[in-house]
C-alpha cells in the first residue's frame, strides 16, 4: 500500500515509532516544539489520522492513546518509492545507499525495506 504522508505527519508517525503510544496532550508537546501549533491544531492533524487509519486510538480511563497503525518500513518506503519516482525519476533501490549510513532504520528495518521494495515494484 502506497501512503502520501505530509510532512507533519510523517513527524507525528516518527514520535509515536520512537514512544509507542501517547496522549494527544504528549504528542502536543512534542511536535509543537518543531510546528509551532495550538493544542487544537494538533488534534485535529491526529484525528484525520485516525481516520485515514495511519494511527490508532485507543481508550484508556477517559484518555485517548494513539499509536501509529502504518509501519515505519512501509511508511518509509512509501515515501521513498514517491520520492524516487516523482522527483528523481529512478527506481527506490537506487536511494537505499542512503539509508544504511544513515540511523534512521536499524538493520532488520533496512533488510525489510529492501524486501518490501522489491514486493511493490513486482506488483506494479
Amino acid at each position: 500500500m502506497k501512503y502520501n504522508f505530509i510532512s507533519t505527519e510523517f513527524d507525528i508517525l516518527k514520535i509515536l515509532w520512537k514512544h509507542g503510544q501517547l496522549s494527544s496532550k504528549e504528542i502536543h508537546e512534542e511536535i509543537s516544539l518543531k510546528t509551532g501549533w495550538a493544542y487544537s491544531t494538533t488534534r485535529t492533524v491526529i484525528e484525520r489520522m485516525v481516520k485515514k487509519e495511519y494511527l490508532l486510538k485507543n481508550s484508556f480511563h477517559g484518555i485517548n492513546i494513539y499509536s501509529a497503525k502504518v509501519s515505519k518500513v512501509h511508511a518509509f518506503a512509501s515515501q521513498i518509492s514517491q520520492f524516487a519516482d516523482k522527483i528523481l525519476e529512478r527506481d527506490a533501490f537506487s536511494l537505499l545507499p542512503l539509508f544504511v549510513k544513515s540511523d534512521a532504520l536499524s538493520d532488520d528495518e533496512l533488510k525489510e525495506l529492501k524486501d518490501y521494495l522489491k514486493s511493490m515494484e513486482s506488483n506494479e
